[in-house]
């Protein structure tokens, strides 16, 4: 709490919100996180259905105006969700028996997203629209995606040193459309729930290195 002087020469505490002080301290922290996995669980359950800030705050058991204390909006809200998701991934490639650069851990995470379509949808919703410029994820949702199609890149050119995969490949371009064959699959998937987007982007994979 602060203290502030008053004109008539009284004194008022007044309490610091939220946006002040918690948001940057451990417990702020905390809270945030918490507050995305309730909405990764809501998500989950429910699936996405461009959720307005008041509903996804009723299904926390909050006020919107809470969630704002944590959030700048609902497209932050929405866009922290993608990277708690992607932080969450594989934590410890190690424990999976992953090396990076991999294309299995690509594989592994399209199947995680597969588990919970409500995260897919919300992807590709935010992805669609993050298309204009102006747009509050434009810069974030741009940058993601370099950084998919780095990882890719860097997997299948380790692929290739090791012999794996055909040097004839041109290890950005096959990136590229390991990139969209996923997307593409999960939004198929949306609309037909015998689509398996992990198996058939095994499949591609498979498919380079049966090639050699």
């Amino acid at each position: 709490m602060t203290v502030a002087k008053m004109g008539s020469g009284q004194t008022k505490v007044r309490r610091k919100s939220l946006a002040e002080t918690e948001p940057n301290s451990e417990k702020g922290r905390a809270r945030r996180e918490l507050i995305l996995r309730g909405v990764i669980d809501i998500l989950a359950r429910e699936g996405y259905r461009q959720q307005s800030l008041r509903e996804l705050a009723k299904g926390l058991g909050m006020e919107a105006q809470h969630v704002l204390y944590y959030f700048a909006n609902r497209d932050d809200l929405l866009q922290r969700v993608i990277e708690l998701w992607d932080e969450d991934t594989v934590e410890r490639p190690e424990d999976a028996g992953l090396k990076l650069p991999s294309l299995d851990l690509y594989i592994a995470a399209v199947r995680r997203v597969a588990k919970a379509p409500g995260i897919g949808h919300l992807y590709l919703s935010l992805m669609n629209e993050a298309v204009a410029p102006t747009h509050p994820a434009h810069d974030f949702m741009k940058a993601r995606q370099g950084l998919v199609l780095k990882d890719l890149t860097d997997a299948i050119m380790a692929e290739q040193e090791a012999g794996a995969i055909p040097p004839t490949f041109d290890p950005a371009r096959s990136a590229r459309q390991l990139s969209a064959l996923a997307n593409g699959l999960q939004l198929q998937a949306l609309i037909d729930p015998d689509c398996d987007p992990a198996a058939d982007v095994a499949a591609a994979i498979a498919q380079l290195r049966s090639s050699r």
